[in-house]
């Protein structure tokens, strides 16, 4: 994979003017014999190119490339194979996965057997790990009302236990990680109805946590986040993104990491071991945030402005997840029959805060899965874009799991991208 840097100036003339000075110049590398997949507006294949360091001085054909190369030209053959340009990771939250590297690897598709049967062969593999930690698995396994902390209790008796759900907006607790953050049936809940305890017919935390202010006590409590730590993960985690090909990515929420992590990735890319761009998000998905969002934003705007790092989007959560009945939608859910979930922030605020940061040329970031906060997601960027007409902010829905039929037109009309 390449980083694709194209002079257009330079490209042109080198492509129509062969003989031209700067074309004459040798090259420092020439990959030739393959296909290349050049994406810009003239060709979309080619079978070779030519770099100069980290730019790409010429595309052609491959007997073309001769007059490029002399005795210091690394000539790669590719006998075949393709170069593409480099990918960009459009949606990943890279310093929050940081701290679940090591800890068990679970899947969606696993039974509740089954992610039980992989939590215990993992803890009893790793004695050293306190707390056993771990990730992936599908919290509807359990049933309608998730998994408890007894079920945990079991495999891991012995030590907190933290294990987060696929769409990280639930995560499951054992008895000791409960009593760690000091939740007990007096806990209120931090946002009810939208951040809450799963409890039993009397009250007591069954062990599931519902949405990021509910999970937040016992992730603090274990302390899951330290800089030292992020600081030793991150380098490799990022090498990793970059040898897949990865030459830039969109983080859409440090959301447990948060300051620790955007510290982290500033300080790789000030001493220039940060191998990708990261484009960074503040997130917010609690009532309490939404009035200081932006001013919060500016700082962080202001704070961490590096070619390889910086952060200068607006990322709103506006509903959970349809596995944790946390999902919008326009018509109450059929199980349990009648509910209704209540949107993590409330409508009316979000769409002062989009209209604003219209109005601030900020870009914007909303999620939405249920077909009510997609609704609301359209209805806030519309009226932002009605106040605001001459605004160049940009804004994507992502995740948009369902849909109304009639909304879909809006995305076009509003200049929407969905992920």
């Amino acid at each position: 994979m390449l980083k694709r840097q194209f002079r257009a100036g330079l490209l042109a003339s080198c492509m129509v003017l062969a003989s031209a000075a700067v074309c004459a110049q040798p090259a420092d590398r020439v990959l030739r014999g393959g296909t290349i997949y050049s994406m810009d507006p003239v060709a979309s294949q080619y079978s070779a190119v030519a770099l100069r360091g980290d730019e790409i001085v010429w595309l052609g054909d491959s007997e073309a490339a001769a007059r490029w190369i002399d005795a210091d030209t690394e000539v790669v053959e590719l006998e075949g194979r393709v170069v593409f340009p480099g990918f960009i990771d459009t949606h990943i939250h890279t310093m929050d996965t940081l701290p679940l590297l090591h800890g068990v690897m679970l899947s969606p598709s696993q039974t509740a057997d089954e992610v039980l049967a992989a939590i215990a062969a993992h803890a009893e593999a790793h004695p050293e790990q306190n707390p056993v930690l771990g990730s992936g698995f599908l919290a509807r396994a359990f049933g309608i009302d998730g998994p408890t902390a007894e079920e945990l209790d079991r495999v891991v008796p012995d030590r907190p236990a933290l294990m987060i759900d696929e769409g990280g907006h639930t995560a499951w607790a054992n008895s000791l990680a409960l009593a760690a953050a000091g939740i007990d049936a007096s806990t209120p809940d931090p946002v009810p109805g939208a951040h809450y305890f799963q409890r039993d017919e009397d009250g007591h935390p069954t062990g599931w946590l519902v949405e990021g202010a509910a999970i937040d006590p016992v992730s603090e409590a274990l302390g899951l986040v330290s800089e030292p730590a992020l600081a030793a993960a991150a380098p490799d985690f990022f090498r990793k993104m970059s040898a897949v090909g990865l030459t830039a990515a969109f983080d859409a929420g440090m959301i447990d990491t948060a300051e620790a992590g955007r510290a982290t990735a500033h300080d790789l890319a000030v001493r220039g071991q940060m191998p990708l761009r990261l484009k960074a998000s503040l997130y917010v998905n609690r009532p309490a945030d939404l009035d200081t969002a932006l001013s919060r934003l500016m700082v962080l705007r202001d704070r961490y402005q590096h070619e390889y790092f910086d952060v200068t989007t607006l990322k709103l959560s506006l509903d959970g997840t349809v596995e944790a009945k946390t999902a919008v939608t326009i018509e109450p859910y059929l199980r349990p029959e009648g509910h209704v979930a209540t949107p993590l922030m409330p409508t009316e605020s979000v769409a002062s805060v989009v209209i604003e940061a219209m109005g601030l040329g900020i870009d914007l970031h909303l999620h939405a899965i249920g077909d009510g906060a997609v609704r609301n997601a359209l209805d806030a960027i519309e009226a932002g874009r009605k106040a605001h007409p001459e605004s160049d902010s940009r804004a994507a829905i992502c995740h948009i799991e369902v849909v109304n039929p009639a909304d879909i037109p809006r995305f076009a009309a509003l200049d929407v991208v969905g992920q």
